[in-house]
Parts: C-alpha cells; structure tokens; sequence
C-alpha cells in the first residue's frame, strides 16, 4: 500500500490524499517538515534549502510543490482551520496521518 501524502503546488492547489512511492513520500515528508518550521517559526532555512521540488505520484503524475517562502506565507493566511490542522498534524507525526 502506498503512503498518501497531502501536496501543496506551484499553483496553489492543495491536494489532501495523494498516493506516492516510499521514495516520493520521503521527499515529500521532508518537505512538509520544512514548511511547518517556516509556518510555526518564520525559520525559512530548511525550505530554501530544498530547491525546487517536483514528485509523482503513483500514476505518473508530477507535482512541483510550492516552495516559495512568500506565497506560502500568503496561502497558509487563506487556508481554513482544518487544513492548517491537517498540515500540522501531518507535519509533527513525521509523515503518519
């Protein structure tokens, strides 16, 4: 079975349940570590660090996830109280939802 992942693209568009390889998924995982430091502390390091970040998923498709510290920013302003939860979550359990 493989892990789903929540992804956040270049575009704004915040998918919830995307199913990735465990290459993919570690990626990622590491990706949602450094956006929550930037969300929780302003500590934008980690993320900048990361370049640009494209994965595919399952069926071939590619996402390249936002890692633009100043429209995460702006989106993470917009997003409801449960999907800022869902990223919380998602970001302090290492990856395990």
């Amino acid at each position: 079975m493989q892990p789903k992942i929540p992804m956040l693209t270049t575009g704004g568009e915040l998918y919830t349940d995307v199913a990735l390889d465990e290459n993919n998924a570690a990626r990622v995982r590491g990706y949602w570590r450094a956006v929550w430091l930037l969300f929780d502390s302003g500590e934008s390091s980690g993320l900048l660090s990361l370049g640009p970040v494209a994965i595919l998923d399952v069926a071939g498709v590619r996402y390249e996830l936002l890692t633009d510290v100043d429209q995460l920013l702006h989106l993470f302003e917009q997003l409801s109280d449960d999907e800022r939860a869902m990223l919380r979550d998602y970001a302090e359990s290492g990856g395990d939802l």
